[in-house]
């Protein structure tokens, strides 16, 4: 339950001049009455009097005459504190009509001595739900008020910090605004099938709203995004509380749909009339995301340095040229999408669109190119489009540009080996390789690829194509092919053959044989030997 500088406990002041009264209900209060905390017990008025000033309870529990005052001084003082105070009354026989006059003033209810249990049980119970709706009432003035504040609505600080006040909101702490917000503009999660993403939005939904602790009050949301008010007694708690939220969201939302979520916060603030200020922070530190990197924690400081100056276009228009970028400029290329990252850095929030626009550019120029050697991106691509729209649609800028350096060493590696003729030797010689490290339980595309020179993403690309599998499936048939040699041809044990195959776990081993076979390598023993 998320409150906002409040309890989810019902606070509970008990005064009885009867000590064996006060003691019997304090403990049956205490270890029969969930959801109630008893703050103090009173045998006397001055007491009961000091207590209610410290706590404020949500219920007051109190003899209609005590030896240095009637219980109306004590409801009157309750009220003083706490307006929304519910009251019980505790009464003797001979005290019938002045309880009746405390029901006149306000009280919820009272209870003859002697204390029947049960009947008490139920009107400290109806006392609850009245503190329940008096709860929720509260907070829904809060977040009105809150809100106002957001939507520029309150802006005198006077009149906001009178309102604070008035609402019992303590300002002598510090607070933060704080957006999460489900990362739905990469093309990761647009790929992903619509029940995927309705899937995706219920976890975040669930996860947002109830991983936060009681120092997280939500002021709204929408599908994808949540803003709380965060508050914490000084700068290295709230810190930890944001940091310690951010982890947790992405933790629950890993297991579930392996959606991303980015966190961002204003900076912390003291006062509540500079509630707005915190709030438009985090909203301009989303805004970087695509700079910063998705399913990260930006506070506002951390862009401070990216936000100024931002411009409206980029600064250095030589750098279009790079439009033109050539598929035998690869030693350039790196020094170009440096420049590039600087560049849009520049621009701020409008750093994706121009990044769009640029790298669509260099992929058209790369296309035209490559077509005076009667080659075109299909000839190299499954589907160029999906490549580009991949590499467009990426979640951050760091991405897009790996994304573009990708493609083009991709395309640039099919030149290169086209021109050579190099295909017969560069799928010769890493099945030499693969054969030769069989056993190697670490085998990768990765290292294949670095064996010959080539990049993992263009010799995936000519291997499938000469070979008619992919790696992955190439090196596990191989893998087995040699394990049934093994199992036929002698009498090594299944432990002993699966590390010769290249897998250290045995049950790993034993999976993947049934598999591809059919049967177990010991039933596979039984029928060929």
């Amino acid at each position: 339950m998320n409150l906002l500088w409040g309890d989810a406990m019902y606070s509970v002041v008990l005064c009885d001049d009867d000590e064996i009264i006060l003691e019997g209900l304090s403990e049956f209060i205490q270890q029969e009455i969930p959801d109630v905390c008893l703050a103090a017990s009173a045998s006397n008025g001055v007491t009961c009097k000091a207590s209610l000033h410290e706590v404020k309870p949500d219920i007051l529990i109190t003899d209609i005459r005590l030896p240095d005052c009637l219980g109306f001084d004590l409801i009157e003082c309750a009220y003083e504190v706490n307006e929304n105070t519910s009251i019980i009354i505790i009464s003797g026989y001979d005290d019938f009509k002045y309880a009746q006059k405390a029901l006149k003033s306000g009280a919820l209810g009272y209870i003859s001595k002697p204390i029947d249990l049960d009947e008490f049980t139920s009107i400290l119970n109806a006392a609850k739900e009245k503190c329940s709706q008096n709860k929720k009432n509260d907070l829904l003035n809060r977040r009105m008020f809150l809100s106002d504040i957001l939507d520029f609505k309150l802006t005198d600080a006077g009149e906001i910090n009178a309102k604070a006040h008035s609402l019992n909101l303590d300002q002598d702490i510090l607070h933060a605004i704080v957006i999460a917000e489900l990362d739905t503009d990469s093309f990761h999660f647009k790929q992903y099938g619509l029940h995927r993403q309705q899937q995706a939005f219920q976890d975040f939904s669930k996860t947002a709203e109830q991983y936060p602790s009681d120092n997280f009050f939500l002021l709204r949301h929408t599908m994808q995004q949540y803003v709380f008010l965060v508050h914490a007694p000084d700068r290295d708690a709230l810190e930890l509380k944001i940091r310690a939220y951010h982890s947790g969201v992405q933790a629950c939302l890993k297991e579930s749909s392996a959606a991303a979520v980015t966190i961002t916060y204003g900076r912390f603030i003291s006062s509540l009339s500079n509630l707005r200020q915190s709030y438009m922070e985090a909203l301009a530190a989303m805004d970087y995301k695509f700079i910063i990197g998705t399913s990260e924690c930006i506070s506002y400081k951390d862009i401070r340095t990216l936000a100024a100056p931002a411009v409206s276009e980029p600064q250095n228009p030589g750098l279009l040229q790079m439009t033109d970028i050539s598929i035998n400029s690869r030693d350039q290329l790196n020094g170009q999408l440096f420049k590039l990252y600087h560049e849009l850095i520049s621009c701020g929030p409008d750093s994706r669109s121009y990044a769009q626009i640029l790298l669509e550019q260099m992929a058209v120029s790369l296309s035209k190119e490559i077509q005076q050697y009667d080659i075109a991106l299909t000839d190299i691509f499954s589907s160029p489009m999906t490549e580009l729209e991949s590499m467009l649609q990426a979640g951050s800028l760091n991405l897009m540009l790996n994304k573009f350096r990708s493609f083009y060493e991709t395309v640039a590696d099919f030149i290169e080996h086209q021109q050579h003729n190099k295909y017969a030797k560069t799928i010769n010689n890493p099945i030499r390789y693969i054969q030769d490290n069989l056993s190697k339980p670490g085998l990768n595309v990765n290292d294949v690829a670095r064996h010959i020179y080539l990049s993992p993403g263009y010799f995936s690309l000519i291997f499938k194509k000469q070979t008619g599998e992919t790696f992955s499936d190439y090196l596990i048939r191989l893998r087995i092919d040699k394990a049934r040699e093994l199992i036929r041809q002698s009498n090594l044990r299944f432990f002993e053959i699966s590390t010769m195959v290249g897998y250290e776990n045995v049950s790993h081993f034993n999976v993947i044989f049934k598999k591809y076979t059919g049967l177990t390598p010991s039933q596979y023993r039984k029928q060929n030997t």
